[in-house]
């Protein structure tokens, strides 16, 4: 037995010495918690919020981490903060090293980046300093305005009216990815297009009725129904003939408001019909008659039927089944006049839930709060709305989806809570409840689990609790993930949400977690397919750069840690939408802290939401190592396991010929864990793909090519390296028509969600006399103008010309000439423009007039000429389409010929001779086209003849057509030419005389377009 030995004093006091002067003695274990954890100063960082939107009002709350370098908490700090725009206050301590404080971004209309920065001393008096980058969306817009060109209609005559919508407000990301959904509560809209910077376009097409009423235009941005809207009113006038009696032979009137129709002569029978166009609102009008010069006035009724004047906004595509959660339902009113009505008294009502009383918020908008009902399966509920005291037709209704009430809360137990050595199995119980406790059953649960995999299928018990089945894959600890994903709403993404398994890893440089993703709406609902770029702020560790997330709305990726103590920030983007989280990367003895959730109200209690329905349970197991250990080091390349499986993806989903697409490719394990460098295989049949290129965490990615004049669809095999592996995806190649792209636009076009009832054109009139009217006939799209025309036709007109002589010895005839006389001759006309490019066009046009005059003094002394026109020229022109109209303005230039007659002194017989002399020159002038419907068709020009820089001649045009059948038309116009120039005569070009003429000329004849 050895003796207890026991130090003396000299011993102790020797240690010391020999540690040094100032020197202390500490314990083992004392040291190891005073090594130092982080460099410098310590751990100063500001926590990731995400992005702000640069409203001016909506507040973020930050967070900062401030750590001494040995890893304990900071405590009392207070130093100065500094936003580079924007304002940062309200700074709190909450303990742990965590601080909080408020950041209200500045009022700017674009995106972009500002910085917040602390500065101060800790509480050893270092320097305590540091700054982070905040990302700035540019708000959405604050408003919408609609306008219609033109602001009316005529039933029965114009087809269309051209539509423009113009977000107002900030011009920056948000509106490029706006979305416009658009109701008519009469009549339909067509080609919503999306011009960019929030502007857009569509037609409105008129319905085929012919009775006055108004149809309202109510539209929405999908991104933000609730906040985002307009209205606009089309005036649809009713165009009829209207019969009235009166006495046989009296003139009679038609007064409507104060515009006079008439005035028409009755018939034997004392009746006559009086072409009547009828704004909507009127319901009569005044007869006037004349009848042996007595005038009476009696009113008329127009028998007319009322017309709806109120209309719903369109709604999220879906909305939650959570009485939690109200949404604002809109109607429009107008008068019967379709001015907004004020005063309107609106009653709404639901076929489920509760709706409040409407109030009116300007513009005849009217708004009321709708609380759905609870509906664990998603279903419909039917909304109406009425006007008070205006029965039946005043009403209309709307269908809203209803999604499925989402997961609350989820809560996971294991059973057992340790896995005893040996074990090879386990079971997790999960209760999935709603946000007020109710139980929600036939919901699927999605696992992530570490050491562990899912044996069978989830087992439903019924009123929200679950119960499934594991089998271990190791003999060491399990960690299990669950979640519920939200259904699918249909409403745009708003949210990316990540949420890391584990808040902590080693700064080891093996140690993996999981971070999931969900691509959301603005209620937490999925939205599926879609592409998030991920990125490592800070941080030197490992992460994948891209993911697709699922049909469920969920992907998931590893961060593989580094090897430096610090805060590792990760940021994933979606379009617009940008998400970010945190994880702290520590020595394994180091203290942790709790990373609190920062960001708007809205980002925070859906990243809360989340991490409410998304709980992890560990199962440590009897004699292995920590869960941390048993995740296990992976290789730095992002292998997780054996290769399993292949998710392949195209975006877009379909390929327009000669054009390309990606291919995106997640290889997995049997875990799910992304499995990268093991040479990915793309092969294709009936296009190319490009090697597949690794991005790091089991994602790859391919570009996929098919020729022109491609068609059917491309087919996409994805191979693993030693061929057991594959997956096969097919792509439709589809072309697009003209004028669209391959992919679905950005913006949708509903039609009413009620049909527009189609009564005939006899209500109108107060007889029962029925009117068939003609089909209505599609409106001309642009490029479907006639791109030639071609007319030969007659002509006849009036010639007067002049003639001066200016020099005693000039061959011209001394004494003044001026004559007049009637003019006939012929015409051809060509125009043609570019079928691919209606911008650039060529006429050529050649005009012969015949006359003859009788030389003054002699009797019957008949001189004849002719004169000919010819103009060749390029025209330049921009096409304007208004509804079923089209107006195209231009210039033209070109060469110009004709020719003046001279009457000259033969000295030699001392006789009268005449003859012509060409007038060559350049004409340059404007050009204006006219297409009205698809018969109508004009034509109006003026050209400046000029003679190097002179004008010699001034020619203005107007020419008309209707069409009769097929490419043949009638065309009819008339021309006006005036013409001056100068004789000269000899070497020196003297001037001898000076030639006037002018011609007023009418055509006609038939023509040809194609």
């Amino acid at each position: 037995m050895l003796p207890k030995l026991t130090p003396h004093l000299p011993t102790l006091t020797l240690l010391a010495l020999l540690a040094g002067p100032g020197a202390a003695l500490v314990l083992p274990q004392d040291a190891i918690a005073q090594q130092a954890v982080f460099a410098g100063a310590g751990l100063i960082e500001i926590l990731p919020a995400g992005p702000a939107v640069a409203d001016g009002a909506t507040a973020v709350t930050m967070h900062a981490l401030l750590l001494n370098p040995d890893g304990s908490a900071m405590t009392g700090v207070r130093p100065k903060l500094a936003a580079k725009e924007g304002t940062a206050d309200g700074w709190t301590e909450l303990g742990g090293g965590l601080y909080q404080f408020t950041y209200k971004p500045p009022r700017r209309d674009s995106a972009g980046t500002t910085s917040i920065s602390i500065k101060g001393k800790t509480p050893s008096k270092e320097a305590l300093e540091t700054e982070v980058t905040v990302a700035l969306l540019a708000p959405m817009p604050t408003g919408m305005t609609i306008a219609s060109n033109p602001a009316q209609l005529v039933l029965g005559q114009d087809k269309s009216v051209s539509l423009n919508f113009t977000l107002s407000g900030g011009a920056g990301q948000p509106q490029a990815g706006a979305k416009l959904k658009v109701l008519a509560s009469s009549g339909t809209i067509e080609n919503l297009t999306h011009l960019g910077n929030g502007e857009f376009t569509a037609r409105y097409v008129a319905p085929a009725v012919n009775y006055p009423h108004i149809a309202i235009i109510t539209v929405v941005d999908e991104r933000s129904p609730s906040t985002l809207y307009g209205a606009h009113a089309i005036h649809l006038v009713g165009k009829t003939d209207f019969p009235v009696s009166s006495a046989p032979g009296a003139t009679v009137i038609v007064r409507i408001n104060d515009r006079d129709f008439g005035p028409y002569t009755t018939d034997a029978g004392g009746g006559a019909r009086v072409p009547l166009m009828v704004p909507p609102g009127v319901q009569s009008a005044t007869l006037v008659s004349v009848v042996n010069g007595n005038k009476t006035e009696e009113p008329l009724d127009l028998k007319l039927p009322a017309t709806r004047r109120i209309s719903f906004f369109p709604t999220n595509t879906a909305i939650p089944g959570d009485p939690s959660v109200s949404v604002p339902v809109r109607v429009a009113v107008t008068t019967p006049q379709g001015q907004p009505d004020p005063g309107a008294k609106v009653r709404l009502t639901a076929s489920g839930g509760t709706i409040s009383e409407a109030t009116h918020e300007g513009n005849g908008v009217y708004k009321a709060m709708f609380t759905p009902p609870r509906m664990i399966d998603g279903g419909n509920v039917t909304l109406q709305v009425a006007i008070e005291g205006e029965p039946g037709v005043q009403s209309t209704s709307m269908m809203v989806s209803v999604a499925p009430t989402t997961a609350g809360t989820v809560t996971q137990t294991p059973e057992p809570a340790t896995l005893p050595s040996g074990s090879t199995g386990f079971k997790v119980y999960n209760k999935v409840t709603s946000l007020d406790g109710t139980g929600l059953g036939g919901r699927a649960i999605v696992f992530n689990a570490s050491g562990a995999r899912p044996q069978g299928e989830t087992r439903d018990l019924r009123s929200g609790d679950y119960e499934t089945t594991f089998s271990t894959t190791s003999d060491q600890g399990v960690q299990v993930t669950a979640t519920v994903p939200g259904a699918v709403s249909g409403n745009p993404l708003r949210h990316v949400v990540l949420l890391p398994t584990q808040e902590r890893v080693a700064n080891d440089g093996t140690t993996t977690t999981q971070i999931s993703v969900f691509t959301v709406d603005e209620f937490g609902y999925a939205v599926p397919d879609v592409p998030v770029t991920l990125k490592l702020v800070t941080g030197d560790g490992q992460l994948a750069k891209q993911l697709v997330t699922n049909a469920q709305g969920l992907g998931g990726t590893f961060y593989t840690s580094g090897r430096q103590a610090g805060l590792v920030r990760i940021q994933a983007t979606a379009g617009d939408v940008v998400g970010a989280t945190a994880l702290l990367q520590l020595p394994a003895g180091a203290a942790g802290v709790d990373l609190p959730v920062s960001g708007s109200e809205a980002v925070r209690a859906m990243i809360s939401g989340f991490e409410r329905r998304t709980p992890t349970a560990i199962l440590p197991r009897e004699g292995a190592q920590s869960i941390a250990a048993t995740m296990g080091p992976i290789d730095p390349s992002g292998q997780a396991g054996a290769l399993t499986a292949f998710t392949v993806t195209a975006q877009p989903s379909q390929i327009a010929p000669g054009g390309s697409v990606t291919i995106r490719i997640q290889a997995q394990d049997a875990e799910g864990r992304g499995v990268a460098g093991h040479g990915v295989k793309v092969l294709a049949t009936g296009g190319t793909a490009t090697p597949a290129r690794d991005l790091g965490g089991g994602a790859y990615e391919s570009t996929l090519s098919v020729p022109q004049g491609a068609t059917g669809e491309a087919m996409v095999v994805i191979t693993s390296a030693d061929g057991a592996i594959t997956r096969a995806l097919p792509v439709t190649v589809n072309a697009p028509t003209w004028g669209s792209t391959a992919e679905p636009v950005a913006t949708t076009t509903t039609t009413p969600t009620e049909p527009v009832a189609t009564t005939t054109p006899s209500t109108v009139a107060p007889t029962t006399t029925t009117t068939i009217e003609k089909p209505p006939r599609e409106p001309r799209e642009p490029g479907d103008y006639p791109f030639m025309r071609f007319r030969v036709g007659g002509l006849y007109g009036l010639y007067s010309y002049t003639q001066t002589s200016e020099a005693s010895n000039s061959p011209l005839w001394q004494d003044p000439v001026n004559v007049s006389a009637g003019m006939g001759g012929f015409d051809v006309d060509v125009v043609a423009f570019l079928p691919m490019f209606e911008y650039v066009g060529a006429e050529a046009k050649v005009r012969t007039g015949f006359y003859s005059i009788v030389w003054p003094g002699t009797g019957d002394f008949e001189i004849p000429d002719a004169v000919p026109n010819i103009a060749v020229s390029a025209i330049g022109r921009f096409p304007i389409d208004l509804g079923s109209a089209r107006i195209a303005p231009g210039v033209k230039v070109g060469a110009l010929y004709g020719d003046f007659i001279t009457y000259q002194l033969d000295d030699t017989n001392n006789e009268l001779i005449w003859e012509a002399i060409g007038l060559p020159g350049l004409g340059v002038g404007v050009d204006v086209g006219l297409e009205v419907g698809e018969r109508f068709h004009a034509h109006a020009d003026y050209v400046q003849g000029l003679r190097g820089i002179s004008p010699f001649s001034y020619n203005a045009g107007l020419d008309l057509g209707f069409t009769v059948v097929g490419p043949l038309y009638l065309g009819a116009g008339m021309d006006w030419t005036a013409r001056t120039t100068t004789v000269v005569a000899g070497a020196a070009a003297a001037p001898i005389g000076t030639l006037k003429d002018n011609q007023v000329v009418f055509m006609a004849g038939p023509g040809l377009e194609f």
